[in-house]
Order: structure tokens, then C-alpha cells, then sequence
């Protein structure tokens, strides 16, 4: 699969490119503890890794030629990470909200 636009692979490029950072331990504790920051990837989360992971796939799998879109439920930050992928490669997503969903999540 080729990525077509610089911003679609730009896009891609900076998932996951999160920064690794220390998080304070007790005093006299003997482990350092580290975490990556994932509100920094584009779509502020986690999500965007898997995401943008799945849809890269289905397009180098031809899973979105002759009109097909991407349907899938969320309310959340995977919606965002469809939504925003999406746009760059050029793959038309709808997304539904379930009907449980809080006021806020819709």
C-alpha cells in the first residue's frame, strides 16, 4: 500500500511517536517506573495505534475499494482516531453512537 498524500503519512508517522516519561516512585523505592504519553498522538489517545494500524491494513487489503466505508460504533476516542485517519487516507467512515450512550458522548 502507498500512502498518497504527504499529510496522510505524515499522520501516520507521528502515532505512537509518544514520549517516554518517568513517573515519580516513594522515596527509597528500588524500581524506576516509566510511561508513554499517548495523549500526545494525534487524535489524543491510545486508540490511534490500533486504528490506524486496522485501516492501513484493510486499505492494502482492498477492503475500501468500489465505495466501501468504514461502520463502527463509538462514542469515544477510537470514533476520533476513525474519523481522523480516515479523512487522511481518503476513506469515507461512518460512525454510530449507541443509543446508551451518555448525553456528553453524543
Amino acid at each position: 500500500m502507498k500512502i498518497t498524500t504527504r499529510s496522510a503519512e505524515a499522520l501516520l508517522e507521528s502515532i505512537g511517536r509518544t514520549p517516554l516519561i518517568e513517573i515519580e516512585v516513594p522515596q527509597g523505592a528500588r524500581a524506576r517506573l516509566f510511561a508513554k504519553l499517548e495523549s500526545v498522538n494525534p487524535g489524543g489517545s491510545i486508540k490511534d495505534r490500533p486504528v490506524a494500524r486496522m485501516m492501513t491494513r484493510a486499505l492494502a487489503a482492498g477492503r475500501f475499494e468500489r465505495g466501501r466505508r468504514l461502520l463502527d460504533s463509538s462514542s469515544g476516542n477510537a470514533g476520533i482516531a476513525y474519523a481522523s485517519i480516515g479523512a487522511a487516507l481518503g476513506v469515507p467512515v461512518t460512525l454510530v453512537v449507541p443509543g446508551n450512550a451518555s448525553r456528553d458522548r453524543r
